[in-house]
């Protein structure tokens, strides 16, 4: 299971404290660029089955902050054309 935050801001429906350490700004793009990193590694394991996104709506209540692949508005960030991208390109 991943998930990958997309802002270091306070995140009022998640439901745990936890928070990235880092005092570099953390963004929809950043939250991307870490996908693009990840998902080929982890996929190229042949003990990976699947990569599953842990979190799919930052709209609702959920555990951690910022790591769906919509927004608090329900708007697709930018990973979810990624993965998109990835699975039509690596796994159809």
């Amino acid at each position: 299971m991943l998930t990958i935050p997309s802002s270091n801001e306070k995140d009022k429906q998640a439901r745990r404290t936890a928070s990235p350490i880092t005092s570099t700004r953390i963004s929809p793009e950043t939250q991307k660029a870490w996908a693009e990193e990840l998902v080929p590694l982890l996929i190229a394991k042949p003990s990976v089955y699947a990569v599953v996104w842990n979190q799919f709506c930052d709209a609702e209540p959920h555990d951690y902050a910022h790591g769906g692949l919509f927004d608090s508005e329900n708007n697709a960030k930018p990973v979810l054309s990624m993965l998109e991208s990835f699975r039509q390109q690596h796994l159809n």
